[in-house]
């Protein structure tokens, strides 16, 4: 069981006061069915999730937002799920060649809007579970 949400200090991830030192991979974005879901059925990927647990691996790493039934079903597993923004893909049409080298405040993104993306991304009618990974103590409420 998950029972606390990571956050950044530093250069490093904490859960509580232990570092978390991640060991995981990228999960999806699948091509779309026919109603234009993004991710497997759930029994597929209570499987896959079940298969990296058991490899030793602790996250997935989503460029899309997931649907919550995924995000419950990585933490049945045990997984933390880093979960990707649409914001990072607009970063790139700015001329970033690496998001993690773009400033997005650089590419006309404010703060606010930065957070807004976030919320909208986030909310889905019930709280944040403690799988996510957060970029900051307070960046996800």
């Amino acid at each position: 069981m998950i029972d606390h949400r990571p956050y950044a200090l530093g250069k490093f991830i904490f859960t509580g006061d232990k570092k978390l030192y991640i060991r995981g991979v990228t999960y999806g974005p699948f091509r779309p069915d026919l109603n234009g879901d993004k991710y497997h059925n759930p029994r597929v990927v209570e499987r896959d999730f079940a298969q990296i647990a058991a490899n030793g691996l602790n996250a997935v790493r989503t460029y899309t937002v997931p649907p919550r039934w995924l995000l419950d079903a990585a933490e049945r597993h045990g997984l933390r799920v880093m979960v990707g923004l649409p914001v990072e893909r607009e970063a790139s049409r700015c001329g970033a060649s690496s998001v993690i080298s773009v400033r997005y405040i650089d590419c006309g993104f404010m703060p606010q809007q930065l957070r807004r993306i976030a919320t909208q991304a986030a909310s889905s009618g019930s709280a944040i579970p403690q799988n996510i990974v957060s970029p900051s103590p307070g960046a996800i409420a």
